[in-house]
């Protein structure tokens, strides 16, 4: 599941939990997307990305972790080259059963106010620009 909520969205649910009053001890707020899939899976990402850099094709992400972990000692080129390899460690943690995890989003919702929207093919292409990809 895709978890991925637009900031402005993140922005107004923290404005509306910091003017809210505490009335317990400790206050916790889940902001991830409670959407189940289909409606934002993750094949409308890899195929948005895909597109957006003209790649021709797309690999599991356990076998490109494992191509990236290949290269050993790598060369400030390969950096240059592959700038996924400084966030190698981030990508092995994908995948690791996490997606199975759910959490509780209705106090978030229900304190501000807020649904979180799907994530759609334009609001990734912004996504992409405002990254310069």
């Amino acid at each position: 599941m895709n978890h991925w909520v637009p900031i402005d969205t993140v922005a107004k649910m923290l404005q509306s939990f910091s003017l809210h009053p505490a009335y317990e001890e400790a206050q916790v707020y889940n902001v991830v997307s409670d959407k189940a899939q289909p409606a934002q899976p993750w094949s409308l990402l890899t195929g948005t990305v895909s597109e957006s850099l003209g790649a021709q094709n797309a690999i599991p992400l356990r076998d490109w972790v494992d191509k990236l972990r290949n290269i050993s000692n790598p060369s400030r080129q390969d950096m240059a080259d592959l700038p996924a390899l400084k966030m190698l460690d981030f990508y092995r943690t994908l995948g690791n059963g996490i997606d199975s995890l759910r959490y509780e989003t209705k106090h978030a919702k229900r304190i501000s106010g807020l649904e979180f929207p799907d994530i759609d093919k334009e609001l990734l292409k912004s996504w992409l620009k405002g990254w310069n990809l």
